[in-house]
C-alpha cells in the first residue's frame, strides 16, 4: 500500500512541475511539452514502482575549485603576455615564457617566478624587467 502512495505523490508532483514548465514555456513548445511530459511521467512511474532512487546532490565546491583553477590559470597567462611584451619592447629574443602570478582580490596579478627559455642576453631581459617593477625570481633555461 506504501508503494501505491508513492507512485501517486510522485505522479502528482511530477505533473505540477511539468505544468509549470508548460506555463513557462508557452506554445513555442506545445508539440514537444507533450512528449516530455509523457516521458517525464512514465520514468517517474517505471521509478516508482521499481523503487529507483534518483540522487540530486549537485557537488557545488567542484564548480568552486574549477573557478580557482581558471582564474589562476588566466593570472598566469596574463604575467606570461605581460612579459613577453617587456621583452620584446626591449628586443630581447627567446624562445618560451612560462610565469607563476597569483591573482589579488583588487583585480591585479602577482608574479612570484618568470622561466625564460633560450634567451639571447640575460642582463638585458633582466633590466627590461626591473625597469619596468617586476621584482620576482627570474629563471634562464
Amino acid at each position: 500500500m506504501d508503494s501505491v502512495r508513492e507512485i501517486a505523490l510522485i505522479f502528482c508532483s511530477v505533473s505540477v512541475l511539468t505544468a509549470a514548465v508548460s506555463l513557462l514555456s508557452g506554445k513555442a513548445l506545445n508539440k514537444s511539452m507533450k512528449y516530455i511530459t509523457a516521458l517525464i511521467l512514465l520514468c517517474s512511474v517505471v521509478g516508482g514502482i521499481s523503487e529507483t532512487v534518483f540522487d540530486l546532490d549537485f557537488n557545488i565546491d567542484v564548480s568552486a575549485q574549477s573557478s580557482n583553477d581558471t582564474a589562476l590559470s588566466l593570472s598566469q597567462y596574463q604575467a606570461e603576455v605581460l612579459i613577453e611584451q617587456i621583452l620584446k619592447e626591449s628586443v630581447v629574443e627567446f624562445s618560451d615564457i612560462s610565469a607563476r602570478a597569483t591573482k589579488t582580490e583588487d583585480g591585479g596579478i602577482i608574479i612570484s617566478e618568470v622561466t625564460i627559455e633560450g634567451v639571447d642576453n640575460r642582463d638585458a631581459a633582466r633590466t627590461a624587467l626591473e625597469e619596468r617593477g617586476i621584482d620576482c625570481r627570474v629563471i634562464f633555461e
